[in-house]
């Protein structure tokens, strides 16, 4: 298997793997930045223009140095917010791909959805798109929804029909808060072209018309060329990891997942072992990353350190991260209870189906169990990472997963309301990475840099460890020289197998036919049987370069005479070899750089020496 493989990526919830195989391009999600949204004011300007200044989360936290110099500048206010309809933040430079150049799109989750329906409107695009049926539906459904909220931006702003952002060249001051200016430019200044308008109703149509959905560990054959599997990541319903098996090798692909769900089945260990290459794209360990002074990231103590390794995956199956959540889930439960008790509502964030349903559940079942059963007036509001909407209400909570309170609740201040940050485990923790790779046991194992620098993989055995990096393309090596090619039974036992005399271990027959690609194997199919039913005589082939010597022994063998000759040219340098023959007839056999000839008058000599060669070269 020989292939490159190139990361785009800017952060967790926007990140996308283009993979090159067998002369195929496979895209590996196409998410959108739903976290920038959180600049656009979502009520027209001078609506709570009373707002306090926002002291970022982060900048809570005095003894953290980067925090320190964060609270030094201007602090973002709700005047500062965009009062105009939204743009969206897709993959860098989209907008210049050539979408013709894709073969095949593979969608993991329903996050890495929402960003499609952008390339599948390019004329050029006719990628083959795959995901699971369920991943199809429920991304569909977020896709519309955000259609939905959309246009109540467009009920407050009004429509903006320009081909460019208007509003960006307002935020290139340094007047402009430095925190708003990174969501809008990126880390580096190069996001400007990721801005996007919002597709349509139509646009998302178009875009699953071109979907097949899979069921897990579903074989689909792409072009005869490669089978394609989607088994299950664990981290959702739907959600799923890739293997893909070619004439050329295997190759598996695991994102963000979960070993262990109660809301969606449990991470296949057993499709992904042994492929020949790995590729890991779990960024989800990231997000705790620690900042020391000079304003560097280091890992966690915990996923620095690695007790021990194991290659038995029941090693990874402890319920305690599930346990975890399920506490979580009833904290926020009995939470919302009592702000329900209380008169007040409950708001929730949410990005992930399955722990939305667990929670829905869950609370279901706490209002039954409890004197609020009766009160059917009582709403819960299940919003998706951006909120639109909110009371002013004492009593009432917000539970957040992993979102910033801060910037999402900026244009509703002052309030009073209880926020609850929770964060649910979403991939896989960064110290049990060796002992998956060790269960998976792929030749060669793909992992980002980013990744690599929180973790020591030095303790895994006969793997090979390569670094990808985010914008460069990473040249995979071949794993076999030689693919394996299928033939039947049936065939192989017509064919008249012949040992090779430099390679005894290997045989070779001759055989009228084709190599056909088909399911993503070679495989033989014959004329034999009407080549045999010719009765044509086939003549031999061989290769290699004859040695007079051993060609004179085998002569001599036969009972032909002869003596060897070497011809100088005009440097000095041996020219080429002669074998005369003298007995029982006359001719002779000369070897030069452009071949083989042999001179005679006497068809005998001719057939005996081609027997002779038969002996010493290989051949069919």
């Amino acid at each position: 298997m020989e292939g490159t493989i190139g990361y785009v990526s800017s952060t967790y919830r926007q990140k996308l793997e283009k993979l090159q195989r067998n002369l195929r391009r496979i895209l590996i999600d196409c998410p959108l930045d739903l976290s920038a949204i959180k600049i656009f004011s979502p009520v027209p300007s001078g609506v709570g223009s009373e707002a306090s200044e926002y002291l970022s989360d982060e900048s809570l936290d005095a003894q953290n140095p980067i925090q320190k110099k964060q609270k030094l500048e201007r602090q973002l206010t709700c005047a500062d917010l965009v009062c105009e309809e939204p743009w969206y933040k897709t993959v860098k430079a989209l907008h210049l791909w050539e979408a013709s150049f894709i073969d095949i799109v593979l969608i993991s989750n329903p996050m890495g959805l929402l960003g499609l329906p952008f390339l599948t409107q390019n004329p050029g695009f006719f990628a083959k798109i795959y995901m699971t049926e369920v991943t199809a539906k429920i991304g569909q459904l977020m896709m519309e929804d955000i259609v939905s909220m959309h246009k109540e931006f467009r009920c407050f702003h009004g429509p903006d029909n320009s081909s460019f952002p208007g509003w960006i060249k307002n935020l290139d001051s340094e007047q402009v808060p430095a925190l708003l200016k990174k969501v809008v430019f990126g880390e580096s200044g190069d996001d400007l072209g990721s801005w996007m308008r919002l597709y349509s109703l139509d646009d998302i149509e178009s875009c699953m018309k071109k979907v097949q959905g899979v069921k897990f560990a579903e074989e689909v054959c792409y072009n005869g060329t490669l089978i394609i599997k989607a088994l299950s990541s664990g981290l959702d319903i739907g959600a799923c990891n890739w293997l893909i098996n070619g004439p050329n090798g295997s190759l598996s692909y695991v994102s963000d997942s979960i070993f262990v769900s109660h809301h969606a089945r449990s991470f296949d260990f057993h499709g992904l072992k042994e492929t020949d290459v790995l590729i890991y794209s779990d960024f989800s360990s990231l997000q705790s990353a620690e900042v020391t002074e000079d304003g560097c990231i280091s890992p966690d103590s915990d996923n620095n350190y690695i007790s021990t390794i194991s290659d038995n995956k029941d090693s990874l199956l402890n319920t305690e991260d599930s346990l975890e959540e399920m506490e979580k889930l009833a904290f926020v439960c009995s939470c919302a209870a009592e702000s329900a008790d209380a008169g007040g509502s409950t708001l929730i964030t949410i990005t992930r189906i399955g722990i939305v349903l667990q929670l829905l559940e869950l609370l279901s079942n706490s209002l039954e169990s409890s004197s609020l059963k009766d009160m059917k007036h009582r709403k819960k509001f299940i919003l998706v990472e951006m909120i639109l909407s909110c009371v002013s209400l004492s009593n009432s909570s917000l539970a957040l997963d992993g979102i910033s309170s801060g910037l999402g609740l900026l244009p509703f201040r002052p309030i009073a309301m209880k926020i609850l940050q929770c964060s649910f485990l979403s991939g896989i923790r960064l110290q049990k990475l060796p002992t998956l790779v060790s269960v998976l046991q792929p030749k060669i194992f793909l992992v980002p840099d980013a990744v690599n620098q929180r973790i020591s993989l030095a303790a895994i055995k006969t793997i090979s460890i390569l670094n990808y990096f985010e914008n460069k393309t990473l040249h995979v090596p071949r794993i076999v020289d030689n693919p394996s090619v299928e033939i039947t039974t049936d065939l192989a036992s017509k064919l008249s197998w012949r040992k090779l005399r430099q390679r005894e271990s290997f045989g070779i027959a001759r055989l009228k036919g084709g190599l056909l690609m088909e399911d993503g194997k070679h495989r033989l199919v014959s004329g034999l049987e009407q080549e045999e039913s010719s009765g044509k005589a086939r003549p031999l082939r061989h290769w290699g370069s004859v040695a007079p010597e051993l060609l004179l022994d085998a002569l001599l063998k036969m009972g032909i005479k002869g003596s060897i000759e070497q011809s100088t040219g005009d440097n000095g340098s041996e020219d080429k070899s002669i074998i005369h023959i003298e007995n029982p007839n006359s001719g002779l056999i000369e070897f030069s750089e452009m071949g083989t000839a042999i001179i005679t008058g006497d068809e005998n000599v001719v057939s005996q020496v081609f027997q002779a060669i038969d002996g010493v070269l290989d051949g069919i």
